[in-house]
């Protein structure tokens, strides 16, 4: 992953996200389900294995906006 600070602090990141997706990305991330994340100028990609391959595409700027490819996507911004 690229070096540099993410453009939103964690605390701004879990404001946008509800408890059970905060809780799930972590926890991915931890056990190196999300092998690549990468940062490309305000826009986060990375790929979540799970039964299959999700892709995961995340906006970071004045509006955040997100995208993947995983079933579930309720509720928050991410």
């Amino acid at each position: 992953m690229n070096s540099r600070p993410l453009p939103l602090s964690e605390t701004q990141i879990r404001r946008l996200a509800t408890t059970t997706s905060s809780q799930r990305g972590q926890m991915y991330f931890q056990n190196g389900v999300i092998p690549n994340p990468t940062l490309q100028g305000n826009v986060l990609y990375g790929d979540c294995i799970g039964s299959q391959v999700y892709r995961v595409r995340v906006v970071l700027s004045t509006e955040v906006r997100s995208a993947c490819t995983c079933p579930y996507h309720w509720g928050g911004t991410l």
